[in-house]
C-alpha cells in the first residue's frame, strides 16, 4: 500500500507538470492555427523556388559537399548557416514526406522560439506573464512571413540562437552565450541585437554592479560584432560594405524609431483588419479560438498568481511627495513586491529587445506592414511579445483588483482570437499564391514549344495572380524554367521568363534598336538586364483574364517590332526536373 505522502508528492508533480506542459501546448496550438492550419495547401514562393528544388534533388553526398563548401567560403552574404539550414531541412523533408515535412520542420523552429520566449518570461515574471508572452509571440502580427520556408528554416533559427544566448547568460554560462551570439551573425544578423538586453533580465538590485555588467556585456558583443563584420567586409559582402555615408549610421537610428512603433501598432491595427476582411471560415476559427483561449485564461494560474491590489497600490510609493524621483530610488525599488520587480525587468528588457531588433535592418524599410518585406520585424517579435505580455498582465491584474478579472481574461482572449483570424487571411494568400503559380505555369509551358537558347519570354503582370502577403509569379520568374526542364548543356543562355512592369511599353524601346530590359520595363534581378532582339522574344499579353501569345510584328509605342512566332502548341520537348511535379498541373479547377 502506497504511503499517503507519496501520493501527495505524485499529485504535486503531476500538477506542476500540467501547469507547465498545458500552457506550452496551448501556445504551440495557437501558433499552428495562426500560421500553419492550411499548410497542406502551401507551396513554394520567391527564394523557395530557387533553393528548395535544388536541395531536394541532391544526393546525400552532394548535399554534404555543397553545405561544407558554402560554410567554408562564407557564401550567402557572409551568413552561410541560413541557406545551409534551408538546404539541409529541404533535403530531409523531401525524403520524409515532401513539402508538408519541410513545413513541419519550419514550424519546429517557430515552435521552439515560442517555447524559449515562454521560458524566458517564466524565469523572470512567473507563469501568468509567461503564458501571455507565448501567446503574443504566437500571434505576432507585424511579421507575416513566419511560414515562408526560406524564413522559417533560415531566419527563425537565428532567433532561436539569440534566445538561447540570453538563457545561457542568465544561467551564468556566459562563454556559451557569447559563442551562440557569434553564430547568430553567421545565420541572420538582425537577431543579434536582442542579446544585448540580457543583463536587464537578471535578478537583483538596479545598482552600479548591474550597470557595470551591462557595459561589459555590451563591450563583449561589440567586439564579436566588429570581428564578424570585418570578416564579411573582407569577403566583399555588399550588404555591409556598400551602405553609403551617412546612411550607414542614420538608417539604424531611423529604423530603431519606426520599427518598434509598427511592431506594437500592428497589435492594434490587425484585429481591425481581421474584422474587415475575414471570410466565413476565418470567423469560425476566430470564434472557436476565442472560446478556447477565454476558458484557458480563466482557468490558468492560482488565485494569487499575479499582482494583488496591495501590490498595485505600492506603485504609488515610488515617488514620495516632495522628493525628486532620483532620490532613494534603490530603496523604493527593493521595497516593491518581487512579482512587480520581475515585470518591470521583463518590460524594460522587452523594450530594449524591441528597439535593438532594428539597427542591422539595412536592406528593408522598417515601416513595412505587408508582404515579404515584413521580415524586417521578425527579430522584434521577441521584444514585442514581452512588452505586450507585461501590459496585458498588468491590465488583467488591475481589472481583477476592481473585481473585473473575468473581463480582463475575455479582453485578452478576444485580442488573441482576432489576431488568429488575421493569420487566416495570411494563410489564404499563401494558398492563393501557390494556386496562381500552378495555373500560370501550366498555361504558359503549353505555348512555348519553340523556346530555345537565348529566348526571353516576356509576360504582362495583370493575369499573374498577385496576392498581398507573399510573392507569387514575381521577380523570381526567370529562374523557374531551368528548374522545370533539363535543357541541353550546350546552351549558353537557357530560356527564361521575365515579368513586365505595368508601364513597360513606355520604357522597353530605346530608339529603333532592340528591346531594352531594365528596372523600368521588367521586374527581375539586375543581372538579367540588357538589350535583346525581338526575334528572340516571346511576348504574352493579358487578355480576358488569361495570357495570350502575340505573333507576327507588333506595334510597341509606335514602332513595329518582330517577335518569335510558332504554329505549334505544346510543351518544350525536354526531360522534366523535380519542380515540374510540384508546379505543373494538367487539369485545374475553375
Amino acid at each position: 500500500m502506497a504511503a499517503p505522502g507519496g501520493k501527495v508528492t505524485m499529485d504535486r508533480t503531476l500538477r506542476r507538470l500540467a501547469s507547465t506542459v498545458l500552457p506550452i501546448l496551448l501556445i504551440l496550438a495557437t501558433a499552428w492555427v495562426s500560421r500553419y492550419l492550411h499548410v497542406l495547401d502551401f507551396g513554394l514562393y520567391e527564394d523557395d523556388l530557387t533553393i528548395v528544388p535544388r536541395a531536394a534533388a541532391m544526393s546525400g553526398s552532394e548535399l554534404t559537399a555543397y553545405v561544407s563548401g558554402y560554410i567554408a567560403h562564407l557564401y550567402g552574404h557572409g551568413r552561410p548557416l541560413s541557406d545551409s539550414l534551408i538546404y539541409l531541412f529541404s533535403w530531409l523533408g523531401w525524403r520524409l514526406g515532401g513539402l508538408a515535412w519541410m513545413y513541419l520542420f519550419g514550424f519546429a523552429f517557430v515552435g521552439l522560439n515560442n517555447i524559449l520566449i515562454y521560458a524566458l518570461a517564466y524565469r523572470v515574471a512567473g507563469a501568468r506573464v509567461a503564458l501571455l508572452a507565448g501567446l503574443a509571440f504566437a500571434v505576432y502580427p507585424a511579421d507575416t512571413t513566419q511560414a515562408f520556408l526560406t524564413h522559417s528554416l533560415g531566419l527563425q533559427p537565428a532567433l532561436s540562437l539569440a534566445l538561447l544566448s540570453i538563457h545561457a547568460y542568465l544561467s551564468n554560462r556566459r562563454w556559451a552565450g557569447y559563442l551562440l551570439a557569434a553564430v547568430v551573425l553567421f545565420t541572420y544578423e538582425t537577431a543579434f541585437g536582442l542579446i544585448a538586453a540580457a543583463p536587464l533580465l537578471a535578478p537583483g538590485a538596479w545598482d552600479r554592479a548591474r550597470l557595470r555588467r551591462l557595459l561589459l556585456h555590451g563591450m563583449a558583443l561589440a567586439v564579436i560584432l566588429a570581428a564578424v563584420l570585418g570578416v564579411r567586409i573582407a569577403i566583399a559582402d555588399d550588404r555591409v560594405g556598400g551602405v553609403p555615408f551617412p546612411w550607414i549610421f542614420l538608417t539604424p537610428l531611423v529604423h530603431m524609431v519606426e520599427g518598434p512603433l509598427v511592431s506594437l501598432g500592428m497589435f492594434v491595427l490587425r484585429p481591425a483588419t481581421a474584422v474587415g476582411k475575414n471570410a466565413m471560415d476565418g470567423w469560425l476559427i476566430t470564434i472557436a479560438a476565442f472560446a478556447i483561449l477565454a476558458g484557458s485564461l480563466l482557468l490558468s494560474g492560482r488565485p494569487d498568481d499575479g499582482l494583488s491590489a496591495d501590490d498595485l497600490r505600492s506603485i504609488g510609493g515610488l515617488k514620495p511627495p516632495g522628493r525628486p524621483w532620483w532620490r532613494g530610488w534603490r530603496e523604493r525599488w527593493t521595497s516593491l513586491p518581487e512579482a512587480l520587480r520581475g515585470r518591470v525587468r521583463l518590460g524594460a528588457a522587452g523594450m530594449a529587445m524591441l528597439v535593438l531588433a532594428y539597427p542591422l535592418t539595412y536592406t528593408v524599410r522598417a515601416y513595412a506592414i505587408d508582404g515579404r518585406d515584413t521580415r524586417v520585424h521578425f527579430a522584434a517579435a521577441a521584444g514585442a511579445a514581452l512588452v505586450i505580455a507585461v501590459l496585458a498582465a498588468s491590465l488583467w491584474d488591475a481589472l481583477r483588483a476592481w473585481g473585473k478579472g473575468r473581463l480582463g481574461a475575455l479582453l485578452i482572449a478576444g485580442e488573441a482570437a482576432l489576431l488568429i483570424g488575421f493569420g487566416q487571411a495570411i494563410q489564404r494568400d499563401y494558398q492563393a499564391g501557390w494556386v496562381s503559380q500552378q495555373r500560370f505555369w501550366s498555361n504558359l509551358v503549353t505555348q512555348i514549344p519553340d523556346a530555345r537558347d537565348g529566348t526571353v519570354v516576356l509576360v504582362e503582370p495583370g493575369p499573374l495572380g498577385d496576392v498581398t502577403q507573399i510573392g507569387a509569379n514575381s521577380w523570381n520568374l526567370p529562374r523557374v524554367l531551368e528548374l522545370l526542364y533539363v535543357f541541353p548543356e550546350a546552351w549558353k543562355t537557357p530560356p527564361r521568363v521575365v515579368r513586365l512592369q505595368p508601364d513597360w511599353r513606355e520604357h522597353i524601346l530605346s530608339g529603333e534598336g532592340p528591346l531594352s530590359l531594365n528596372w523600368e520595363s521588367v521586374l527581375s534581378p539586375e543581372s538579367l538586364w540588357g538589350e535583346i532582339e525581338g526575334k528572340d522574344v516571346i511576348l504574352f499579353l493579358g487578355e480576358d483574364g488569361g495570357l495570350v501569345r502575340q505573333s507576327g510584328p507588333m506595334d510597341i509605342a509606335g514602332q513595329m517590332t518582330s517577335l518569335m512566332t510558332t504554329e505549334r502548341r505544346g510543351e518544350p520537348p525536354y526531360p522534366h526536373r523535380l519542380l515540374y511535379d510540384l508546379l505543373i498541373r494538367k487539369t485545374l479547377p475553375d
